[in-house]
């Protein structure tokens, strides 16, 4: 619908990225609370890289509270 000039889009960033660089788009990132998404990860309960997992869930979750 949007190439057609039908409407817009909204997408993931990652989707978003497929069109980037065409001049026939524009993107604009979304600054509101809506527009948020939640991501999960998830790790088998008892592989043999547990700590190698927490020590990445925790990088991450110490990232996100920086902003």
């Amino acid at each position: 619908m949007v190439e057609a000039g039908l409407g817009i889009g909204i997408v993931p960033t990652s989707a978003a990225s497929a069109f980037a660089g065409t001049r026939n788009f524009v993107r604009r990132p979304l600054d509101e609370r809506w527009g948020q998404r939640e991501l999960c990860v998830y790790a088998l309960r008892k592989s043999p890289r547990l700590k190698a997992v927490q020590a990445l869930i925790e990088h991450l979750s110490q990232t996100r509270d920086e902003g």
